[in-house]
């Protein structure tokens, strides 16, 4: 799997735990859930630092960076030229139980596009499987080289 520099400097346990306030669905920009905790609870890690530094490692082929862009153009609005779709990019962990079914388990990750309009969320499941020993916990994404 090909990941740019910023890709694979993700690293989420570098980041304090941050809050935003949850009230009802439209904080979560027409996801039909919340992220299983609920909370608001996160951590967080810089990615690009705009929509156009994200495209540009995503034609470079960035396989994350590539979903990510997918993820915001499928909300609409981020590739536009106001100011108020212009922001950078972070990635966000929110605190939750992993998801398991038949031994697989998955967390959520969130793209967040922080426009001055609006925070644009995409989400993305990562899926760990059962491995043979040894066998480590969550892995980064630069793991998946």
């Amino acid at each position: 799997m090909m990941l740019c520099d910023r890709c694979q400097s993700i690293d989420l346990s570098l980041s304090p735990l941050h809050s935003e306030a949850v009230v009802g669905f439209h904080k979560w920009d027409g996801l039909p859930y919340k992220p299983s905790d609920g909370t608001g609870r996160f951590f967080a890690s810089e990615h690009h630092p705009n929509i156009e530094a994200l495209v540009s490692a995503a034609e470079t082929g960035c396989h994350f960076c590539i979903q990510i862009r997918h993820g915001l153009w499928q909300v609409r609005g981020h590739e536009s030229d106001e100011v108020r779709h212009r922001g950078p990019i972070e990635i966000r962990y929110y605190e939750q139980t992993p998801k398991s079914e038949n031994g697989v388990e998955t967390i959520e990750l969130f793209a967040v596009a922080k426009t001055p309009a609006r925070d644009v969320k995409v989400s993305f499941d990562f899926v760990r499987y059962p491995c043979q020993s040894p066998c480590k916990g969550w892995f980064a994404l630069s793991d998946l080289k």
